[in-house]
């Protein structure tokens, strides 16, 4: 919608955009209205009113343990802050997790069915897991733990743990509350569970504008839609009984038998169109499993609910403190999913220098665990991974997870080579491999590239076309070995570059290589950021690493390619120099 404003503004109201549409606005924004126009992107505040409520919370659930009321997330706040070394002003009486009365009072009792089918689930469960997977889900399961902290490391499996560790909580009575700090990453659960177990009760709270349009069947207003039916027939089950309770009443008239009747019908007509509109409540109250990201945690329509045995909250290294804390204060018992080696909170300098780039799984985790150590600390690790070749495995097991990270024999191994109707070649032999890209400064390299150093357009945006076409030559000796182009992917940290990337990639498929038009090219952040609905991604491990150099966190490819962009006589490369940016591109 564009609107004349104030001074002359025009006005442009938009959806939230990604960096790269954000950057084609600009552009188009641009050629339209003159280079002299500014564009502003402005946020609603509904995630910072939350975030405030949380906060706002946390210290409510303090002052009145102070006076010896007890908040059923009591348990997770004490573990949280004595995990990260700091004071809470609580009385020593409630220093036990099993201690709070009102803790034990919410811990459902399974009956024997439930106790059975769990005893089911965790045979289930060994045929798909190995065995530190099945540690990880006993772990996570205890109930004596008010917080448990799953710690896992680039194609461990974490996702398959949390999926069983709901499963398995499900069977035993529980009503859990899901969570991640993006849609994406919840619809990836949604889908992920509604797979594993369809018989499960989900219920998926949020936009649906933003919900992954497979989930959408497991919004409030879909689910309730479907109770109609049913409800139609609870309510006439019930209408039928008192009628025929009323005819057998044999001290009442006729007349006034006709009377109670119509009252009946009145009544459970009202009974049944009340039921209707509240429908979306009774879907969630009914539910065993609540999915939403960590902002909707704080919705009315949650905030209302009974609170929750078990809280899982998934990618919890990129969830603010306050945001965690949203899903956090609803439950008994939490368990964070995550890796605090790769991407932090995305926050404002300021709020990054008053401690907010820090997350609570992080806070919650101030040394790196061991698999062998789960007895002694509130985290366990997972330390096999099944996506990575060993050589590409080599770096980040050393430099981030201080040598734990290890191979399955499954893939230690495999490279290019191995994929079917793919040739040998230099390309598809090698594991991993850097191509320098620094060109002599006569301007003799590709596109008359000057030392291959990085540029800045007016905006201040960065890109590197002598990288953009080494990409485009690796990845059109790739397509000649037989790679097919859905096992390639390219990243890079800058919007700009990735733009660059394309268009040379759209110039080349116009010009005879059709197939380069195919391949996936995406900022780090966004390729970490996997789309559920991409089924090529999630069965695909890389075998070959490129690094492009000149000095997204659950996504896999077979074939990535990396253009890191930054290159220049002062050896600046800015946001780069956080390693754990660096861990998500390499890792995919």
């Amino acid at each position: 919608l564009l609107r004349q404003g104030d001074a002359g503004q025009v006005l442009l109201a938009l959806k939230p955009l990604s960096s790269i549409a954000e950057a084609r606005l600009f552009s188009c924004v641009h050629a339209l209205l003159g280079e002299t126009v500014r564009v502003d992107c402005l946020a609603n505040d509904i995630t910072h009113q939350r975030n405030m409520w949380a906060l706002r919370a946390l210290r409510s659930i303090a002052d009145e343990a102070m006076h010896g009321r007890w908040s059923p997330s009591l348990g997770i706040v004490r573990a949280i802050f004595a995990a990260s070394g700091d004071s809470l002003p609580l009385p020593e009486t409630s220093s036990s997790f099993s201690a709070s009365a009102q803790d034990k009072a919410l811990t459902t009792a399974p009956d024997a069915a439930a106790c059975g089918q769990d005893a089911n689930m965790a045979a289930a469960c060994t045929e798909h897991l190995d065995d530190a997977q099945q540690t990880a889900v006993a772990f996570a399961l205890e109930q004596d733990r008010a917080l448990g902290i799953i710690f896992g490391p680039p194609g461990t499996g974490k996702t398959s743990v949390l999926v069983e560790v709901v499963r398995r909580s499900v069977a035993r009575g529980e009503r859990l509350l899901v969570c991640a700090p993006s849609n994406l990453a919840v619809d990836l659960l949604a889908l992920r569970l509604l797979h594993a177990q369809p018989e499960l009760r989900l219920v998926r709270v949020g936009n649906p504008e933003r919900i992954d349009v497979r989930a959408l069947e497991l919004t409030p207003e879909l689910v309730a839609a479907r109770r109609i039916s049913k409800l139609k027939g609870e309510v006439g089950r019930e209408l039928k009984r008192l009628l025929s309770e009323l005819s057998e009443n044999r001290k009442m008239g006729r007349e006034r038998k006709s009377q109670m009747a119509s009252f009946f019908r009145r009544r459970m007509r009202r009974v049944l169109a009340k039921r209707i509109t509240d429908g979306e409540h009774e879907a969630l109250a009914d539910a065993n499993v609540v999915l939403c990201t960590t902002t909707a945690a704080g919705d009315a329509a949650v905030r209302e609910l009974h609170s929750f045995d078990t809280v899982l909250l998934d990618e919890a290294s990129q969830a603010s403190q306050p945001n965690s804390w949203l899903p956090l204060l609803r439950a008994r018992r939490a368990v964070l999913f995550g890796d605090p080696q790769q991407l932090r909170p995305v926050v404002s300098a300021e709020a990054a220098k008053g401690g907010l780039a820090v997350s609570l799984l992080e806070r919650a985790m101030p040394a790196l665990p061991s698999a062998a150590s789960a007895g002694a600390t509130n985290a366990y690790m997972l330390t096999t991974q099944r996506r990575m070749h060993c050589r590409i495995c080599e770096w980040p097991s050393t430099q981030m997870y201080a040598g734990q990270l290890r191979s399955h024999a499954s893939v230690a191994e495999q490279l290019l080579v191995h994929l079917p109707g793919v040739r040998r070649t230099d390309r598809t032999t090698a594991p991993l491999f850097a191509i320098d890209c620094q060109y002599p400064s006569d301007g003799s390299g590709p596109s008359g590239g000057i030392g291959g150093f990085e540029r800045r357009d007016e905006r201040g945006a960065i890109s590197n076309p002598v990288e953009a076409e080494a990409v485009l030559n690796h990845c059109c000796e790739l397509l000649r070995a037989g790679v097919k182009a859905e096992d390639i992917a390219v990243i890079s940290p800058y919007a700009a570059q990735v733009l660059l990337i394309q268009a040379a990639l759209e110039v080349a498929s116009a010009d005879g290589c059709g197939l380069l038009r195919e391949i996936e090219v995406a900022t780090i952040d966004a390729f970490q950021a996997c789309p559920a609905n991409d089924a090529r991604f999630a069965r695909r491990r890389p075998s070959m690493f490129a690094l492009l150099t000149r000095p997204s966190q659950g996504r896999e490819a077979e074939a990535l390619l990396i253009s890191l962009v930054r290159s220049n006589k002062d050896g600046f490369v800015g946001f780069l120099s956080d390693r754990r940016r660096i861990n998500v591109a390499v890792t995919r």
